[in-house]
């Protein structure tokens, strides 16, 4: 471990011979090896990577306003025997995707026409194969509440169905509202009951559906079902805003094998430069330093099944009636089969992304979501299972915050300090182990030098935002 992040300040790669795991030894290192030819430092990189994403988000504000909505219903109405249609509600623009509302007032049916945002996408019709074949699996192998798709296209060339030129999906509009996760802190016993009930279904259908290979769904060129590479939301970020391509990108036959990549995209993802300060470089630096060992010894190496999550289960994802009935899950874009061993329930039960330390809310909540887990076992099969597998602990577990950890990148640091650093090093202070582990690394050591590459890319990418706003 030591050597791969020894590449960092070397620009060599030398084999770790100490690592138990050769494959995981090996992969890694060439990650580092991969990442530091552009090194985050590099003033030359960082301007590069600045300028790309100012023009990135400058063009996503600029996007929906280019698509004409006379064209929007052309693209429709090709859809439904060229019937007229027209707009129930304004367009919504959110992270990765344009969605416009339409309605054909012969038939009453009512259609979401939804554009990915192509330039904050690496591959926006990948990521649209990817959902059609999912919500078709979901559709046909469980009862899981989704979307009909009613049609896409790949975009490329403007003509008469899609003046527009532009890669689009179409989905049945679900009524109803997004969940506010603060509504379970609200709502009547009834409605929770009636709330985790569902979810309990939903998630244990999704974790009963078994697979060879992790990666995304996807349909050949047959049409029939496979498991291709891999796509997340920070491996996009990686590809898009650093022009980087960890390899192997490929879908992956073995718990080892998953977790291996998806440390990479966690390390690339937390080398992108940032505005930061010298403590939080240091506990960035640390966690990860940490958190790498503890999950080589966390993985089940013998696991080689794998299981469908949904890949972006945020409340807003799941559309509502008023008594917290679940009428959909939407958005599954970047769905994935991941180990059983990261299939985890969501940690936003408690009205936050990650759960607060200093109470117990969340511990109270996932134990209404238990309850509800372990009621419908006796008469579902697929909750009996889940629920011996997540057990009523499982909020205070490091079965819940190890995996969390590496799936949820933007929560890294949070979630490894708040849950993983007091289990691991029970009674001590945080700043005394930083303290000590930074004076055993020395001034010019390996993880001193990372924190220092850190500040640097830190620095410059500062200046060239003043720069260039």
């Amino acid at each position: 471990m030591i050597r791969l992040w020894h590449s960092l300040r070397s620009q060599a790669y030398v084999k770790d011979r100490e690592s138990p795991s050769s494959c995981w030894a090996g992969d890694l290192a060439k990650t580092r090896r991969q990442h530091v030819h552009g090194c985050p430092s590099s003033p030359g990189v960082v301007e590069s990577y600045v300028i790309l994403k100012l023009d990135r988000d400058k063009q996503r504000q600029t996007y929906a306003e280019s698509i004409d909505i006379k064209d929007v219903y052309k693209v429709a109405s090709s859809h439904n025997m060229d019937k007229d249609c027209r707009k129930f509600r304004d367009p919504e623009s959110g992270s990765f995707n344009v969605c416009f509302f339409v309605t054909f007032p012969s038939d009453g049916r009512k259609w979401v026409v939804r554009f990915p945002i192509g330039p904050v996408l690496h591959d926006p019709w990948q990521k649209i194969q990817s959902e059609i074949a999912t919500l078709r699996y979901v559709k046909r192998n469980t009862t899981i509440p989704v979307p009909e798709v009613y049609g896409y296209g790949s975009g490329g060339s403007h003509n008469t169905n899609n003046p527009t030129g532009r890669p689009y999906l179409i989905l049945e509009y679900i009524p109803g509202r997004p969940l506010d996760s603060g509504d379970l802190l609200t709502c009547s016993d009834d409605a929770s009951r009636l709330f985790y009930s569902q979810l309990a279904s939903i998630l244990s259908q999704l974790r009963m559906q078994r697979f060879d290979y992790a990666g995304s769904l996807t349909a050949d060129d047959e049409g029939e079902l496979t498991v291709t590479s891999p796509h997340s939301i920070d491996l996009n970020s990686i590809q898009l805003y650093s022009g980087q391509q960890i390899k192997p990108c490929e879908r992956h036959t073995s718990a080892t094998d998953f977790a291996c990549f998806s440390y990479q995209v966690l390390f690339n993802r937390l080398n992108q430069p940032v505005e930061m300060e010298e403590d939080d470089a240091r506990h960035e630096v640390f966690a990860l330093a940490d958190y790498e060992k503890r999950l080589l010894n966390y993985v089940d190496s013998s696991s080689k099944h794998f299981v469908l999550t949904h890949g972006d289960l945020r409340p807003s994802n799941i559309i509502v009636g008023e008594d917290l009935t679940i009428n959909a899950i939407i958005d599954w874009e970047w769905s994935c089969t991941v180990p059983r061993q990261f299939f985890i329930p969501p940690m936003w039960f408690a009205g936050n992304d990650v759960p607060l330390s200093i109470d117990d809310t969340y511990k109270l909540e996932y134990s209404k979501f238990h309850r509800a887990l372990t009621d419908a076992a006796e008469d579902e099969p697929a909750c009996r299972v889940l629920a011996d597998e997540w057990s009523p602990d499982l909020s205070s577990s490091l079965d819940l915050y190890l995996p969390a950890a590496l799936l949820r990148h933007d929560n890294f640091t949070e979630v490894y300090y708040k849950f993983l650093f007091p289990k691991y090093f029970k009674g001590v202070k945080r700043r005394e182990k930083l303290r000590e582990f930074y004076e055993e690394d020395g001034p010019s050591g390996i993880f001193s030098e990372a924190v220092r590459r850190k500040l640097e890319a830190s620095q410059t990418y500062q200046q060239n935002f003043r720069d260039h706003c």
